[in-house]
């Protein structure tokens, strides 16, 4: 039985997000799902706090002003240099120990986690300064480290994964990204996907004049884009060979490569050579929304595993509220059946020659407007769509109690 001072007026704080796994001046998850959800709660009313890696960090060393978002609320704890899980494990056990982080948490009502292994290490510390626990299922962990290893499952996986569901339900309150996930894991108290900020990412035609204009595309050109990382389990070699045989059926289709900088060799060494129809960009946060506007679609390809079943990956809300459509593969998470209900994007399910043809001429058949991606983005991934589940999760914000009992 858990034990709460939720409802004592010592209160000052109702979440704080403890990610010390995630360094807040480099990681690009930190900003897109971490901070971004935490502006999206202080404008739905809640105040957050937060404890974030990084060494030396700055506010200004952020997308956005720390102090801004959750004023005097955060610590930052150093750098994240743990390579097993049980120095993950040892990391967070030794965070959550700090005098400055206990006083941030154990003023909240509730602690944010994203991460097993942080919330086995701290929340029991947590929970008797009584603070209770929000564990937020970003994806079937084991399961996802496991792939990033070895581009495969394993049928002694699913052991793994009801021992994972056991664990998650020592939490409070347990939220996830997939109406799939939330079948699968049981007793889930809400769903809200990977979402983006709809004012970041937005159709600006100016913006893509510009990139357009930067990439040496054509008005009549069709532009397609990959944006993300290099793991096994993203596909992107497998993406670039799609994209490069897609070249050879429609002559006037280009494609974009987004990666990090310190990933560009490793791309380029998967395209074919003299290949003009690809580029490659490299671009800081702030920046993507300009290059997801140069093209008419976005690639997301994933293999057909337990793992991708139940994914949100982040870029398809980023894709879709700057007016893409989508290629996708079928069976990511509840995204591929919305495409099929909606008629948006497009399914690459067949990689064959025969099938590679045919998505050449959907591609170049395919008439839908570019608003209509981003209504199925403002539908879909948006965060203040969610209000009720975060209600759910967390009660009213303290603010709000507050007027109410004046």
């Amino acid at each position: 039985m858990l034990h709460s001072k939720i409802d004592k007026p010592d209160k000052d704080c109702d979440i704080v997000y403890f990610c010390p796994e995630l360094n807040a001046a480099t990681d690009a998850v930190f900003h897109s799902q971490v901070l971004q959800q935490i502006v999206a709660l202080q404008d739905m009313g809640y105040r957050c706090g937060l404890v974030a890696g990084g060494a030396h960090v700055t506010a200004s060393d952020c997308e956005m002003s720390i102090e801004g978002v959750v004023g005097d609320r955060y610590a930052f704890v150093g750098n994240n240099e743990a390579t097993t899980p049980w120095e993950y494990f040892r990391m967070a056990r030794r965070v959550s120990k700090k005098a400055a982080v206990r006083r941030i948490v154990c003023d909240a009502r509730y602690v944010y986690y994203r991460s097993l292994l942080t919330f086995l290490a701290s929340n029991k510390a947590f929970e008797a300064c009584g603070v209770q626990t929000v564990f937020d299922c970003r994806g079937l962990m084991t399961r996802e480290a496991w792939v990033k290893r070895f581009g495969s499952e394993n049928a002694l996986l699913a052991l793994v994964d009801v021992a994972e569901r056991l664990m998650i339900h020592r939490a409070t309150r347990v939220l996830c990204v997939s109406q799939k996930m939330a079948e699968m894991i049981k007793s889930v108290d809400g769903v809200v996907p990977c979402c983006a900020n709809p004012t970041m990412f937005a159709i600006d035609n100016d913006l893509r004049q510009i990139a357009r204009r930067d990439l040496g595309w054509g008005d009549d050109e069709i532009g397609i884009v990959y944006s993300g990382g290099i793991s096994r389990w993203q596909r992107v070699e497998e993406t670039v060979k799609l994209l490069h045989d897609l070249h050879k059926r429609v002559p006037k289709l280009r494609s974009l490569l987004l990666v990090k900088l310190e990933n560009q060799s490793t791309v380029k060494a998967m395209m074919p050579s003299n290949a003009p129809q690809f580029s490659i960009r490299s671009a800081e946060p702030g920046e993507v929304c300009r290059w997801l506007n140069a093209a008419d679609f976005g690639v997301v390809l994933r293999h057909d595993l337990q793992v991708n079943r139940v994914a949100s990956p982040i870029k398809i809300g980023e894709y879709l509220l700057c007016g893409l459509a989508l290629i996708a593969s079928p069976n990511i998470g509840d995204i591929s059946a919305i495409l099929r209900q909606q008629g948006i994007g497009l399914i690459a399910d067949d990689l064959t020659e025969a099938g590679v043809n045919q998505l050449a001429e959907q591609i170049v058949q395919y008439a839908k407007p570019r608003m209509a991606a981003r209504e199925l983005g403002l539908q879909h991934y948006v965060r203040s769509n969610y209000r009720m589940v975060y209600e759910k999760v967390l009660g009213k914000p303290l603010n709000l109690q507050d007027s109410g009992s004046k």
